[in-house]
């Protein structure tokens, strides 16, 4: 083979391995990004539970380290982001205000969720991802984690639904959560061996759906984080089992 020509196969498969890498960190960060601010927003909401904090920040250290890989592997798309990313970290924090609890700045809050739309809105347009077993798993919990951090924001805005703009509609939890049982349909034919955890994904989902999608029950947050937590959780265990088989 012509040496030039091998050369060129050569760097076409590096940049192709380099942009699945992107993309794989990216899908990472997304799911860092959303598990922090479900987090941030309920240690608010829960009025200063120190756990939800702790998750806060091991999602955050996450989501920096995974945009750092981002930087490295796709710079273009690192820079655009991290300028974003960076300039909120620091606004990240809680102030107490006596009787009337954790306050979170409305531009803070809009910064925050400007950020994840628009990382959203880059996965969103990826016509890539999303075909192997790993990749629908990786998705699914991907969806649970956007949709609850949306439900957290919400739930946790002095004015609720009205805090959201037309700029925010990238991310809508209706069509997220029939993408979502779509998917689980999918993972259930695809992968009979994991079809009682799907079907426990399944239950919890049904549990907490209408409250994620129509923000119908404030005080449902508990239930909320707890079972999103746990569907997450199965769904990366059968990650895990796959990508050691």
């Amino acid at each position: 083979m012509n040496r030039y020509l091998q050369l060129a196969i050569v760097a076409w498969l590096f940049s192709v391995s380099s942009f699945t890498l992107a993309q794989a960190n990216l899908n990472a960060y997304a799911l860092s990004l959303s598990q922090s601010m479900s987090a941030f927003y309920m240690y608010s909401l829960s009025e200063g539970d120190n756990r939800y904090k702790q998750e806060f920040e091991k999602a955050f250290t996450q989501a920096d380290q995974l945009l750092a890989d981002i930087q490295s592997k796709d710079p273009k798309l690192g820079v655009q982001l991290s300028a974003q990313w960076q300039s909120l970290k620091p606004f990240l924090k809680y102030e107490f205000v006596e009787g009337a609890g954790y306050i979170i700045p409305v531009a803070v809050r809009n910064q925050y969720r400007s950020l994840l739309s628009d990382v959203y809105r880059l996965i969103k347009d990826d016509k890539q991802g999303g075909k192997t077993l790993q990749e629908q798993l990786e998705i699914a919990a991907l969806r649970i984690e956007i949709m609850s951090a949306r439900f957290f924001d919400v739930s946790s805005a002095l004015y609720g639904t009205l805090s959201i703009s037309n700029g925010d509609q990238v991310i809508d939890p209706a069509i997220l959560a029939k993408q979502f049982k779509f998917s689980l349909g999918r993972l259930e034919k695809m992968a009979p061996q994991m079809a009682k955890d799907i079907r426990t994904v399944n239950s919890k989902w049904n549990f907490i759906e209408d409250s994620v999608i129509n923000y119908k029950d404030r005080a449902a947050f508990l239930s909320v984080y707890y079972n999103k937590s746990k569907i997450v959780n199965l769904l990366n265990k059968n990650q895990s089992i796959i990508a050691g088989t």
